[in-house]
């Protein structure tokens, strides 16, 4: 049990690096107020600082393994900043890095080893409009829509590939893309799906996730660039009761984690590649 940062009742982890150190936000539900924090075995909880004149909204969403922390964080005309914490000796300096042109309010997702920041970014608070956004220290970058459409990015890898969702004519209610440095790219949806959304990439450039299928249930999906979309419910026994839902993550040996449903009862799983 982490706990919570003093005064607060209740805290969400997001990310653990390799070394054990986690990122999440501590939460007084009464006042609203939200802390990112950071924890380091056998802690207590770190709080972590906020931007001069905030309303003490911060969330820390992902840290790398050398232990910088992304996260956002409000200003003092309430907009949303990225903003990145280092620790310096016993405590930790937040930095400004501001937001997406034109856009008030960003949204961290995810950092690599590179210090590229993936997120989204708002133009209007009534989300009418949003971009996914990769950040690094030369620029901001907006990462653009299918035509007509809105995005958000969810995750990216070491190589800077960036993985989300974009709506479209063709897919309103959204279908996962990704932005490799050459544009934006759909990859779609299994078959007889109408939408798909986004779980993971990973540093080989596969993307997990779920899509929808012929009468509008949500199964569960590896793609790669060679093989395409394809359907993880397809790749296990037959008959072995379950329902992939969703694909989470996937480890560099080929293991992925989600959920589905086995004989009806929902259960996160585990699948392990056939040697």
């Amino acid at each position: 049990d982490l706990h919570h940062l003093s005064g607060d009742d209740q805290s969400i982890g997001y990310v653990v690096n390799d070394s054990g150190m986690v990122v999440g936000s501590s939460a007084n539900t009464t006042t609203g107020v939200y802390r990112g924090f950071v924890w380091t075995n056998p802690g207590p909880m770190v709080g972590l600082p906020d931007l001069p004149g905030g309303s003490g909204y911060t969330f820390a969403t992902a840290i790398t393994s050398k232990g910088v922390i992304v996260g956002e964080s409000a200003t003092s005309n309430g907009d949303e900043h990225i903003v990145l914490w280092t620790k310096s000796q016993r405590s930790y300096h937040i930095y400004d890095e501001t937001c997406l042109p034109s856009a008030p309010y960003c949204y961290a997702d995810d950092i690599n080893e590179s210090l590229q920041v993936t997120g989204t970014a708002y133009f209007f608070n009534n989300n009418s409009k949003y971009h996914a956004f990769l950040w690094s220290k030369a620029k901001w970058k907006d990462l653009g829509t299918l035509k007509g459409g809105n995005s958000y990015a969810v995750w990216l890898n070491n190589s800077g590939t960036v993985v989300g969702a974009s709506t479209s004519s063709k897919y309103p209610n959204g279908v996962v893309v990704y932005w490799n440095g050459t544009g934006i790219h759909p990859i779609g949806t299994l078959r007889g799906g109408t939408s798909s959304a986004p779980g993971f990439i990973s540093d080989a450039r596969e993307i997990l996730g779920d899509s929808t299928v012929t009468g509008g249930a949500d199964h569960a999906f590896i793609w790669t660039k060679a093989a395409g979309m394809q359907d993880l419910n397809k790749m296990i026994p037959k008959n072995s009761g379950w329902v992939l839902h969703h694909a989470s993550s996937i480890s560099n040996s080929g293991q992925i984690v989600g959920y589905g449903t086995i004989n009806g009862v929902n259960q996160a799983f585990l699948l392990t590649p056939k040697q």
